[in-house]
């Protein structure tokens, strides 16, 4: 049973966050209290931080490409991989995703596409997340952010998969 997570007193507890500027260059990840080295997806869902959203399967990173495409790829801890998770509309269990490089909101569409569009409050940039690091696109029924390993993002059928899992 997954248990989805809602904004609440919860929110603040536990504050981790970037607090540095993160350089285009390649640098270290900021220390994480989850002991792997960078923020997690766990993390943010309690401090609303800066962070890197990174795929349980692959290990690669989500991050925004030219073309405001959305895709993987190895974690260069950079803004085009660092997302902010923000309340999003029309629920409390609703999260946006926004770009630090660009200040884009990861977006989905009935076509089951997930790309990066001005944040406009639109149903496509809620998201739900899940104790156990799914992902859902909040208008499906129960489409996931899902990956694969040629660092490819979509929304899928839950499948309970570690390419729906993201930490």
């Amino acid at each position: 049973m997954r248990i989805r997570v809602l904004l609440g007193s919860m929110i603040f507890a536990g504050l981790v966050a970037v607090t540095a500027p993160i350089a285009g260059a390649s640098a270290a990840p900021p220390q994480a209290t989850d002991g792997v080295g960078y923020l997690s997806v766990r993390e943010a869902n309690a401090s609303m931080a800066w962070g890197y959203v990174r795929n349980q399967a692959t290990g690669r990173c989500l991050e925004e490409t030219p073309g405001r495409n959305i895709g993987t790829a190895p974690c260069r801890y950079d803004n085009d991989q660092t997302w902010e998770w923000r309340a999003g509309t029309g629920s409390i269990y609703n999260w946006i995703l926004v770009n630090r490089s660009t200040g884009y909101c990861l977006d989905s569409n009935s076509n089951l596409e997930v790309y990066a569009h001005q944040c406009n409050g639109g149903n496509g940039q809620n998201w739900n997340r899940y104790d156990d690091g799914a992902i859902k696109s909040a208008p499906t029924a129960n489409g996931m952010l899902d990956s694969n390993s040629q660092g490819e993002v979509y929304i899928h059928a839950d499948n309970g998969g570690n390419y729906q899992k993201w930490y």
